[in-house]
């Protein structure tokens, strides 16, 4: 887990009033998106944590990379082998958030996103995948691409790119 990422999303969450063993979940998530997308990505990564006036609130976690991860994950955490150096945390994600998490394009990148729901969920994944997508062409506009200009503060963290560079021949996300 990329812990930064998570400290940062964690406070942002809390300010939603999303706490307790649901706010550790969210950290847990936060921090595989950003491992993720320092590991398969391209810099720059952001993260954005909103809140929908229907009762959720919702995480994404935007890179430049051209790597298209599969989520919902069609796999269990517990179908991963135990030695397995990785393949834990998009299943973890699906798992976590009910699976509803979904990825959208952006101009020169993509968003991974996942929703937290207060109570019974209001709106399917893919009802939430077609809102998330909306909200950056009406927010972001032209500049929807991690790092264009014009980005909201609000929200919005750029996260730093760490000092190493992971092997960019590593299998495609699943």
């Amino acid at each position: 887990m990329c812990g930064g990422g998570a400290g940062l999303g964690g406070s942002r969450l809390a300010s939603f009033g999303v706490t307790g063993a649901r706010a550790d979940d969210a950290r847990v998530m936060v921090g595989e998106l950003v491992a993720n997308a320092v590991r398969y990505g391209e810099a720059p990564v952001v993260l954005a944590v909103w809140r929908w006036a229907a009762g959720c609130v919702v995480v994404e976690v935007r890179d430049a990379g051209a790597g298209w991860p599969v989520l919902p994950s069609p796999v269990a955490p517990a179908d991963v082998a135990f030695d397995a150096e990785g393949g834990r945390g998009l299943p973890v994600v699906t798992a976590y958030s009910g699976g509803l998490c979904g990825v959208e394009p952006l101009p020169g990148g993509k968003t991974v996103w996942f929703a937290l729901a207060s109570g019974a969920p209001v709106l399917s994944a893919g009802e939430l995948s077609v809102l998330v997508r909306a909200r950056n062409e009406r927010r972001l506009g032209a500049s929807a691409r991690p790092g264009g200009t014009g980005l909201p503060a609000r929200g919005i963290v750029p996260l730093p790119r760490s000092a190493t560079t992971e092997d960019r021949s590593a299998p495609p996300l699943v």
